[in-house]
């Protein structure tokens, strides 16, 4: 068989012809090879088997094979993972009160190609019994493509409960990054939801979330990190090291350096992305006391712990993250009022290189010069007239910005020019 070019068309057309008793037994005996070939070519039979005869039938010649005591429980496992993944077959095998078959069949099964609610329940709560989180994960997203959804409660005490350091998944199974972050996003439009058990779930599974802040983003987490000034200080010692080293905390030692890994790049991916302003509501608008009253706990709490300076900096880039529904980038009065007060260099520092950012790249025919960034530098003019009376630090920074890019426009203008003299 290893010889023909398409092993299932060969298992198909031998599973339509009558084969006697010693003919099947060769091919059944393969489900004891690790050629990964012979398996295929085992699986293939067997799948055909199942929709030659139907699923009765096929179970009865299973229930045959495990009375005649040829083959162990595990390899018994093995000749239901070919057939079609239903309820009727997980129920069959649960009926059967065998611990070791019921084990194998759920440490091996891959994934499901179905989006059957009652069939994804059934299938993730055994996949989760054996420590299967991935595969988890992966069952959940088919579920979101049901018209009859998953409950809430079910889908938040199944993310809950996923164990990350129980792992039993076969070599070939991956994360389905993309569908499991549509699960997150049906989650957010969802009434009655528990805020502060989602965070926690979002927190465990950062690494499902893109690190650069691109599409879906943990929205619970956000608004824990929003709420609580602790928690935002926790992420900043995880990233950064103190200004001074008598602030330097005790490493645990039990930790391995993989691990010290992964919490920087899970805090260092919340606190780069970050873009819940304490106090923000819907409409856009900023409860001032509330902001004030998280900026200035979180200051407190950064200086205790030696990382005053690079707090203000990432506070001044968490004001920058303003959401400007539509036109130009500003800022309301909230916003320019607290930046005002707080008078700090590095916040402000980190204030404009946020707005800078943000602007985002440029691109420009060779011979067009510099008027994107005139265009830029007279928009940040604007905003520093309007407000050079009232806040005239905030003025000086978008003076700053516009200064920047006057002179990328006259850059810009000069390499206009050596294009259009060389060509």
């Amino acid at each position: 068989s290893k010889k023909t070019q398409n092993l299932y068309f060969y298992a198909n057309a031998l599973a339509l012809v009558e084969l006697d008793e010693a003919q099947e037994s060769v091919i059944f005996d393969l489900v004891n090879s690790t050629d990964k070939q012979e398996r295929w070519f085992f699986e293939s039979y067997v799948s055909s088997k199942e929709r030659l005869l139907g699923s009765d039938k096929i179970l009865v010649k299973i229930e045959q094979l495990k009375n005649t005591q040829k083959y162990p429980n595990d390899k018994i496992a093995l000749f239901f993972l070919p057939l079609f993944a239903n309820l009727e077959l997980f129920k069959y095998i649960d009926s059967l009160n065998n611990p070791e078959i019921e084990k194998v069949f759920w440490s091996s099964l891959t994934q499901l190609y179905t989006s059957d609610s009652e069939i994804l329940t059934f299938a993730i709560e055994k996949l989760a019994k054996y420590d299967r989180p991935i595969t988890v994960l992966n069952t959940l997203a088919r579920a979101r493509m049901d018209n009859d959804k998953l409950s809430t409660e079910f889908i938040v005490s199944t993310l809950e409960e996923i164990n990350l350091t129980k792992y039993n998944e076969p070599e070939n199974v991956r994360l389905d990054h993309y569908s499991i972050r549509d699960v997150f996003a049906d989650l957010h439009t969802r009434d009655h939801v528990d805020e502060d058990k989602m965070a926690e779930i979002e927190f465990k599974l950062l690494f499902i979330f893109d690190k650069y802040g691109l599409g879906i983003l943990p929205q619970y987490l956000y608004k824990a990190v929003a709420k609580t000034p602790s928690f935002y200080i926790d992420l900043i010692k995880n990233c950064f090291r103190p200004q001074d080293e008598i602030f330097l905390e005790e490493q645990n030692e039990q930790m391995s350096t993989e691990h010290r890994k992964m919490i920087f790049e899970n805090a260092y991916s919340i606190i780069s992305n970050f873009n819940l302003i304490p106090g923000l509501q819907e409409d856009a608008s900023i409860i001032e006391g509330e902001l004030n009253n998280w900026i200035d706990e979180v200051r407190e709490l950064a200086n205790a712990c030696g990382r005053g300076k690079i707090t203000d900096s990432q506070i001044g880039q968490i004001l920058a993250r303003y959401p400007n529904r539509e036109g130009k980038i500003s800022f309301p009065s909230t916003i320019h009022d607290t930046l005002e007060r707080l008078d700090s260099i590095d916040i402000y520092r980190g204030f404009g290189s946020q707005v800078f950012n943000r602007m985002g790249a440029t691109s420009r025919a060779v011979d067009s010069g510099g008027y994107i960034e005139r265009d830029r530098a007279s928009h940040f003019n604007n905003l520093a007239e309007n407000i050079k009376i009232s806040h005239p630090n905030v003025a000086e920074i978008y003076r700053r910005l516009a200064r920047g890019y006057e002179r990328d426009a006259k850059r810009e203008d000069e390499e206009a020019l050596s294009n259009i003299l060389e060509y």
